[in-house]
């Protein structure tokens, strides 16, 4: 009985070293992946800053409508001596942005976007019966915005695609006549899209680079316009972009 008991706590002794030794191969080896795996340096240290530089589509929006008119006769009466139809045209332009993150899901955002569309007028319904023609003229187009991201983590795939919305607004000025007249306005803009990553886990000042995109409805008040309603557009954008 005294045997079997001094057997027992031998054993118990022998057993604790390795015990130890395995809890130090454990950690070596993730110590190993902690510095070559890029996820989970990613996951460690994902940048606090992003900056971004990319294009975006932005579809047709309508202006307005006008129609030219004289008054004539012996009774003041209007006539129509034609109608026209103002849209901006289907235009592409550049982006950049820089963005600062506020939380594992939330960024803020200051975006700069120039661009070029045309301003077309339709006159059409001439009284003489000229027939219809179209008027053509650039516009440049600037606007700073200022954007609220929210990263929808749970349905990111393989850990490198996320999807997330944003909403957004700021200023707008546009340019006209040969750059002699400017306009105003304000430009708002939801919408939503995915980041993917195709570097991360740096341990330097690079934290990691992908490529986003993203769809967007736009909204104008202002600027090249007959009134101040609100009109909305459609708009693609992709960016490559960098995170410190």
């Amino acid at each position: 009985m005294i045997e079997a008991t001094k057997t027992r706590r031998h054993e118990g002794t022998k057993g604790s070293p390795r015990t130890f030794s395995y809890a130090r191969a454990v950690a070596a080896v993730a110590s190993f992946v902690c510095v070559w795996h890029p996820d989970i340096a990613l996951a460690q240290d994902p940048g606090r800053i992003t900056v971004s530089a990319g294009v975006w589509w932005m579809g047709e929006m309508p202006v307005g409508s006008m129609d030219a008119t004289e008054t004539g006769g012996v009774a003041p009466v209007r006539y129509r001596l034609f109608a026209t139809d103002t849209s901006l045209a289907p235009s592409i332009g550049v982006d950049t942005a820089v963005g600062l993150r506020l939380s594992r899901v939330i960024d803020t955002e200051l975006s700069a976007s120039y661009g070029a569309p045309e301003l077309r007028t339709r006159i059409r319904a001439d009284a003489e019966g000229i027939p219809d023609t179209e008027a053509v003229e650039a516009v440049g187009q600037l606007a700073i915005e200022a954007s609220l991201l929210v990263h929808v983590t749970p349905w990111s795939l393989f850990g490198r695609a996320t999807p997330f919305v944003s909403v957004g607004g700021g200023y707008l000025r546009q340019l006209h006549e040969g750059r002699t007249l400017a306009e105003t306005g304000a430009i708002y803009h939801a919408g939503g899209g995915v980041t993917i990553m195709l570097r991360s886990g740096g341990r330097g000042v690079l934290k990691g680079a992908g490529l986003r995109a993203d769809a967007r409805a736009i909204v104008r008040k202002g600027g090249v316009a007959f009134d101040d309603d609100a009109r909305v557009t459609p708009a693609l954008e992709a960016a490559w972009f960098v995170r410190f």
